[in-house]
């Protein structure tokens, strides 16, 4: 969300990762908790019905917050050194003040504290940039390799303190899949311009669309066959392509999308800019218009074949998407007008 030196079809991107973080709660609402496991497993305790009654959520789990994070990780190491000398105060109004007024929010609306993205990507941010601190410091040469080792070391201990003490109030859970990412982003705002070689490579984008599909289709097939792997370390290893492939290659041909596509599309790619330079206003206020309707998924499972099944879920998480968008913005464009609301909510003045 932190963001400065825009670069146009950035915000395209955001502007698409919001959307899907809308769809993907309109259609996550409805499950009822606990009944449905995480997308890890894509097993539904509904049986075939139920597998494809949530098969349009599973999708978008499977990579749309990698993509927001990569969004976000792109802006977060230029032009801050300033900044982090001075103190934490411009991080903190920008997103732990917001996390906290919000938190407050979702406990009386959702029961439950907070935004936990807020908080993370608080995290993520100062982790990073303590990183690149650290690694000009000890040598200008080597710089990028430092930077990476450091975080490397950085993402592995955080993943034996969550396996030693569990998520606690840092939200340690989100790392492991999520700060990779956040990294791969800070890694390439440098080398953005170098990124068009492979954008522009038509074998590469054709390799990795086909790559995606069927890791995709492995959220519903795989699952199915999975008793067939006794091997432990196989289907470990299966799961965790699927876990850092599909966000990867996800990311990779949604920059293709937004670079060399939809500027094709005039009103389209400026309305999704529009969103994306919103998106902490989106992120924040759509909660309070996505209905925990639990019939909905009922009628899903009813719809008789897949093909009904999938239409539904995207005509419905997309009138509710629709619907949560014009709420945020117009309501975001209310609080704006008040300094202290908009310290409160989205971390500015």
């Amino acid at each position: 969300i932190y963001m400065s030196n825009r670069i146009t079809y950035i915000d395209t991107i955001k502007g698409i990762a919001i959307i899907l973080v809308v769809m993907g709660h309109a259609l996550g609402f409805i499950l009822p908790e606990g009944k449905i496991t995480v997308i890890t497993t894509g097993i539904s305790e509904y049986g075939h019905e139920g597998q494809m009654a949530t098969i349009v959520w599973k999708i978008i789990y499977s990579f749309h917050m990698p993509l927001f994070m990569f969004c976000s990780g792109i802006f977060a190491i230029s032009g801050i050194w300033e900044k982090l000398r001075n103190g934490l105060g411009k991080y903190i109004k920008r997103l732990i003040i917001p996390y906290i007024t919000t938190g407050f929010l979702c406990l009386w609306s959702r029961d439950h504290f907070g935004y936990w993205y807020l908080l993370s990507l608080f995290e993520f941010i100062f982790l990073a940039n303590i990183a690149m601190l650290l690694a000009s410091n000890i040598s200008k040469q080597h710089k990028t390799f430092l930077y990476i080792s450091i975080n490397v070391f950085v993402w592995a201990s955080f993943q034996l303190l969550y396996l030693r003490v569990g998520n606690t109030c840092l939200e340690l859970s989100r790392y492991f899949v999520l700060y990779p990412f956040f990294i791969l982003g800070t890694l390439i705002r440098p080398q953005i311009k170098r990124c068009d070689r492979i954008l522009k490579n038509e074998i590469v984008i054709c390799f990795s669309a086909v790559c995606f599909v069927l890791l995709e289709a492995s959220i519903y097939y795989y699952p199915i066959a999975k008793d067939i792997f006794a091997n432990a370390l196989i289907n470990s290893l299966i799961d965790k392509i699927r876990i850092f492939g599909i966000p990867f290659l996800a990311i990779l041909l949604i920059m293709y999308l937004a670079k060399y596509k939809m500027p094709q599309l005039t009103k389209i790619n400026k309305s999704l800019s529009y969103v994306g330079e919103r998106t902490l206003q989106i992120y924040i206020l759509h909660n309070l218009c996505v209905p925990p309707y639990g019939w909905v998924l009922e009628y899903f499972m009813k719809a008789g074949t897949a093909i009904n099944s999938i239409t539904l879920q995207i005509f419905y998480s997309s009138f509710i998407t629709i619907y949560a968008l014009v709420f945020s913005l117009s309501v975001g464009w209310v609080i704006k007008q008040n300094k202290y609301l908009n310290l409160l909510l989205f971390g500015k003045l």
